[in-house]
């Protein structure tokens, strides 16, 4: 029975073999889409899910709300893994790591810049299953200065030598550290990769000046529970450790965390299990690595569902259009006793041969789409078989439904054909069917017109953080890494670089706007406002003119006036309004976590966005670099370059870095470019949902392009007539068009409110967003409108065109 099936399948196919390109082309396209969307969400949930562990490990969070400052963190201070370790027995295992950023890393005469060196307890690799290929897991990380590296790192310095026992000089530290461990390359789905990981006693940073400390929040820690242990019932305790620790921290600082309680302040300790850590951090961020957006997830899946269905759609329509020629077939079957149930067997065997082919197809447009896919969403995915049974699995059940949900509708209306209807002439099948075609057209040009206003609208997003004015001039700047490595020679090499044409002026700075920044506590003096969260830099007196800035009100930090480099500050127009100072020149604030230190205001800088645009304006401070407020590891050189002249300033930079540095790489990248990389994941939402609306385009007019030609073939007789009688091609062409812009124009209606809600969700996520205007819904829907006519036209040309007496000669 099956081998007749598909014979009978086959032979249909052929025959009609113009309408089963267009199905097959348009399943495939929607099965393409749906692989490429299996594979990337199947790499986003597996994040760290190769840890043995990973369903009892926790990163531990501190929920906050200090002054100005709220939200949630995913830094802790350095005490917290011990006392979770002491006073929890639910709690197995507890380890930090303390980010070191890029490091300069040094064996003999290979040197390098390391970007991702961490420290760590020794107790890491009990934890997380990276694998050790040399040492002992329980030993390594043990010792003060000794350190692991991952087997590419190996390579790098020692080639074929064998690393252990080795040792490598980091610039950063100033010393040696042992090697005692190589490490398999951490898999590119954990969230948080690393080179070399240092021993955490190695720092005493951390093991001696903060260790008291519960609000330096400089380290990452991590959990194991006890199998059975519940993350719930434990969170519920932490409270309790709170009160019993915290308080002596902030009394040291001149706080009273009572006192921030009744303020409607708060500072609880959270668990977020390991596996939620890359796609549920976008508010907490990752200190470690990059993280990804569930919400993408959620976007790209439903858009790939979608398409798929426009496919389907395609197929049913085409189907349901051209039924009245399986109608003669079908009575004739039932005539011959033929029971219905083997009819829509029939049917369904064609569907799903349809589908097989198509997704044969789709397997070759998907092994064709990978590279230029993984380079949209900055991944790694292959199409490989064996190594992921999963996909294996997703390819036949997708072939299956696609095959099933396609065929379905047009085997159940094609078999309820009755006999006596077809051998009277009575059926009308086309007609009878009409009505849910129009809405399924309705449906794919609803669904292509919503995608093409969501995409203009994620273009004119980010054509406005483009433009907008930062509060300072971010083009033609330089920002130079790791500046430290200078020592003592810093000034020698500002000066070395003010002598060249290339460049205007150059500064210092622990950061710049787009990097990170030192946030703490401060308290203003003589003001209604009593505590200020502030984030800052530490700069000097060149910052504020080479970055652009402006100070609408009192000065900048001047060598003439040295005071002002050791005990001044420059704050931001948010900060003082926030502070309530009539008028803020020459006032004091203090800073409890810097021994109670006074900064007078020497100025008022024009506000600036420091940060991300997906963030409010924040108060915002800069003191001089000879203050030394606090001590942090950061550290960079600004420079300004003259236009045009990029080129010619780099050159300059790296002879000069070289020279001073004795021979370690530059790391730089310019000011601009660092801004744009904030929005990397907006960028790649703007190209794949481009290159999706385009996709969901081409699918919709490959329907509707089969419908044009079915409607214009049915309808052949009646063109000829009017022709004869006097018809215009013209008149002939609106005929044949109108019921179709009729569709787009009720589909443009449907998509506009729901384009509109789906922008405006979106665009929430950011402090400073662009209007929704009317004109992006007009725009998508005269494209939309355009395309259909396009696409309709021609077959109502070719029939406009046709000779009459071809049409009419059997009459």
């Amino acid at each position: 029975m099956f081998q007749n099936y598909l014979k009978i399948a086959l032979r249909n196919l052929w025959r009609q073999r113009g309408y089963a390109a267009l199905n097959i082309a348009g399943l495939a396209v929607g099965m393409a889409c749906c692989l490429l969307m299996i594979l990337y969400v199947q790499h986003e949930l597996s994040f760290d899910r190769f840890h043995v562990n990973a369903d009892r490990i926790y990163r531990v969070n501190i929920a906050a709300k200090w002054g100005e400052l709220e939200g949630i963190g995913g830094t802790t201070p350095p005490p917290i893994a011990q006392r979770l370790m002491q006073d929890f027995p639910e709690v197995e295992r507890a380890t930090r790591i303390f980010p070191l950023g890029t490091s300069v890393v040094r064996y003999k005469d290979k040197v390098f810049n390391e970007p991702n060196v961490l420290a760590a307890d020794e107790n890491f690799l009990q934890i997380f299953s990276f694998k050790l290929l040399a040492g002992a897991p329980k030993i390594v990380l043990n010792e003060p200065n000794t350190a692991v590296i991952t087997k590419s790192a190996a390579e790098k310095y020692f080639g074929t030598e064998s690393a252990v026992g080795k040792t490598l000089i980091l610039f950063n530290e100033n010393r040696e550290f042992k090697i005692v461990g190589v490490i398999e390359n951490p898999p590119s789905n954990a969230h948080f990769t690393f080179d070399v990981l240092t021993s955490i006693s190695s720092y005493r940073v951390v093991m001696k000046i903060f260790d008291w400390s519960w609000v330096w929040c400089q380290l990452v820690t991590y959990v194991q529970l006890k199998e059975g242990a519940s993350a719930a019932a434990l969170e519920a305790k932490f409270p309790q450790m709170v009160e019993k620790y915290a308080p002596s921290t902030y009394e040291r600082i001149g706080q009273s965390l009572a006192e921030i309680k009744r303020q409607g302040g708060y500072w609880n300790v959270l668990l977020q299990p390991l596996t939620a850590i890359h796609l549920h951090s976008n508010t907490i961020g990752n200190r470690l690595g990059s993280t990804g957006n569930i919400i993408y997830v959620y976007i790209f899946s439903a858009v790939a569902v979608l398409i798929i269905l426009l496919a389907c759609i395609n197929f049913m329509n085409l189907a349901t259009a051209r039924a009245a020629r399986r109608a003669k077939e079908v009575g004739i079957r039932k005539s011959l006793g033929v029971a219905r149930k083997h009819l829509v067997a029939q049917f369904l065997s064609e569907s799903l041969l349809t589908s097989v082919v198509a997704m044969i197809c789709a397997l070759c447009l998907t092994e064709l789409a990978l590279y230029p896919f993984n380079m949209l969403s900055g991944k790694t995915l292959t199409l490989d078989f064996m190594a992921n049974p999963l996909l294996v699995a997703s390819i036949f059940m997708l072939t299956l439904l696609v095959g099933v949900a396609a065929g379905a509708y047009p085997a159940l209306y094609l078999s309820s054909v009755k006999p006596v209807d077809v051998l009277a002439g009575k059926l009308r099948l086309g007609v009878r069917s009409s009505g849910l075609r129009n809405t399924l057209v309705v449906f794919q040009f609803a669904v292509s017109v919503a995608l093409i206003a969501c995409t203009i609208g994620v273009y004119s997003q980010l054509e406005f953080i483009r433009t907008m004015n930062l509060g300072f001039d971010k083009e033609n700047v330089m920002a130079i890494d790791n500046a430290n490595k200078l020592g003592e020679q810093s000034e020698s090499f500002k000066q070395s670089l003010l002598g060249q044409s290339a460049i205007t002026t150059v500064s210092f700075s622990t950061d710049v706007p787009g990097g990170g920044s030192f946030i703490d506590f401060y308290k203003p003096e003589a003001a209604p406002l009593k505590d200020l969260t502030l984030a800052s830099y530490m700069a000097d007196e060149d910052f504020v003119p080479t970055l652009g800035l402006q100070i609408v009100k009192g000065r900048n930090f001047s060598k003439e006036y040295p005071a002002d480099c050791e005990s001044g500050v420059l704050l931001n127009e948010d900060a003082a309004k926030k502070i309530g100072w009539t008028d803020p020149i020459g006032q004091y604030i203090t800073y409890p976590g810097g021994n109670n230190s006074k900064f007078k205001v020497i100025g008022i800088l024009k506000d600036f966005n420091a940060n991300s645009l997906h963030d409010p304006m924040t108060p915002f401070a800069v003191f001089h670099r000879a203050s030394k407020t606090y001590n942090i590891r950061a550290s960079c050189a600004v420079v300004r370059v003259g236009a045009g002249q990029a080129r010619a300033a780099v050159e300059t930079v790296e002879r000069q870095w070289k020279q001073f540095t004795g021979g370690a790489p530059l790391e730089y990248s310019f000011l601009d470019e660092d801004f744009d990389r904030q929005y990397r994941s907006e960028q790649r939402l703007g190209k794949v949902l481009g290159v999706f609306t385009m996709i969901a385009i081409f699918i919709a007019c490959l329907g509707l392009f089969g419908l044009a030609a079915y409607i214009a073939e049915q309808r052949t007789k009646e063109i000829g007539i009017r022709k004869v009688l006097g018809a215009s091609v013209v008149s002939i062409i609106g005929l044949l068009s109108k019921d179709f812009l009729k569709l787009v124009v009720i589909a443009i209606l449907v998509a506009v409110p729901l384009a509109w809600y789906g922008m405006n969700r979106w665009l929430q996520d950011f402090a400073y967003r662009v209007d929704i205007s009317v004109w992006m819904f007009v725009a998508a829907g005269i494209l939309a409108l355009v395309i259909a006519l396009a696409t309709v036209i021609y077959q109502a040309l070719r029939a406009a065109t046709a000779n009459p007496v071809e049409a009419l000669r059997s009459e």
